[in-house]
């Protein structure tokens, strides 16, 4: 029947060209548009007739497959809702929600142990600055230790040169105190002898 339709069609187009190329003027003009109409609505009407036949044939195929009726969805819907789908099996759709479950449960993982590595490394941080105030302070006081033992050893040198003055000192008195007891003994013995000789 399509076939019928589609060579009406030529037909009517080839005889509207030619009437219009030849330009005679036998044919009216509504007649033109009366032909020209017809051309179209024969032609619509070709169009629709093969795209319903071939989507009998494919839901013909279809159904040859095993795969399922439509149920009141287009073949676009019914196949992207099927592909990919066993007995047991969900669709692609579903397929691809599993696995954007554990994509986000693996990013979520990673962000997870990110946030533990960063509490890790902000704890580094801060022993590192605690070693270097630790440092720091052992530094200063190490420092200030050795300055103070300086200081002191300054004075102890210092303390001792005077010592040794002070000791050199008092071995000088106590000479000079001996060779004057010896001088105050021979006076006194020498006076005790004018004494005793005196009477």
């Amino acid at each position: 029947m399509e076939y019928i339709l589609l060579m009406l069609c030529s037909l009517c187009s080839i005889n509207t060209y030619f009437l219009l190329d030849e330009g005679e003027n036998t044919v009216s003009e509504t007649l033109q548009i009366i032909i020209a109409l017809l051309t179209v609505i024969s032609t619509l009407t070709g169009v629709i007739i093969t795209i319903h036949k071939n989507t009998k044939e494919t839901n013909k195929k279809i159904d040859d497959l095993n795969i399922g009726k439509f149920k009141d969805r287009t073949l676009c819907n019914y196949l992207y809702n099927s592909i990919g789908k066993g007995k047991d099996d969900k669709t692609l759709t579903g397929q691809h929600k599993d696995l954007e479950q554990l994509i986000s449960k693996d990013f979520e993982i990673i962000a997870k142990r990110y946030e533990d590595e960063d509490i890790v490394y902000r704890n580094f941080t801060q022993q590192q600055k605690d070693l270097k105030t630790t440092l720091d302070n052992f530094s200063r006081d190490y420092y200030e230790h050795i300055k103070n033992e300086h200081i002191l050893y300054d004075k102890c040198t210092q303390l001792e040169l005077q010592n040794e003055k002070l000791t050199n000192e008092n071995l000088e008195l106590k000479q000079i105190i001996a060779k004057q007891k010896k001088l105050l003994k021979s006076q006194s013995d020498k006076k005790r002898s004018r004494d005793i000789t005196d009477l």
